[in-house]
């Protein structure tokens, strides 16, 4: 079972990253939809790893959903399919990133990968069996529909449930979605 402070963490990044990032309302949902009807999916992943643990954040969804989540489309701007595509890869990088800055106070440093993106039709995701996982599937006030699934697999001798036991530590960040020149 992924520890609760970690599940607590991934959920406020799923629904922080479409409220501030794509100007979404959205709301967890208890079923997954229909994607076999769709065109066209995107799958994004990327991986993660520490000391006590490594994984990924899985990301499906019909590429209009990405499309429509596409922050360009709230400027009214015209978004290709090229966009969306980049968008797909950007989504987890920025989702996972929020997990990451969320979970440092819990002595948890993760390492990213970059993100990489596969599109086709009738894609079905099927995440990991050894490790932990959690799926949770997200609507948006516009009928956009996402899943999102984060898997762990514990280094040998790891206790994941002692993560939920842990003092806190003081961390300091900047605000999310700032940038840093350099």
């Amino acid at each position: 079972m992924i520890p609760k402070r970690i599940q607590k963490a991934f959920d406020e990044s799923i629904l922080g990253f479409l409220s501030e990032a794509c100007s979404l309302r959205a709301a967890f949902a208890d079923s997954q939809a229909d994607f076999e009807n769709a065109d066209t999916s995107l799958v994004s992943t990327i991986g993660f790893m520490c000391d006590q643990f490594k994984g990924s954040l899985i990301i499906h969804a019909q590429a209009k959903d990405v499309k429509s989540s596409h922050p360009m489309i709230a400027m009214g701007a015209d978004v290709t399919d090229e966009d969306v595509f980049d968008w797909a890869g950007e989504m987890a990088n920025q989702i996972l990133g929020r997990l990451k800055n969320s979970i440092l106070n819990l002595g948890v440093e993760l390492k990213m990968s970059i993100p990489s993106v596969v599109q086709g039709s009738e894609i079905r995701v099927i995440a990991q069996n050894s490790g932990e996982k959690t799926t949770r599937y997200a609507a948006t006030e516009n009928d956009s529909f996402f899943s999102f699934t984060l898997t762990m697999a514990c280094a040998q001798g790891f206790d994941i449930e002692s993560i939920d036991k842990r003092e806190l530590v003081e961390v300091t960040l900047a605000p999310t979605g700032d940038s840093f020149l350099f």
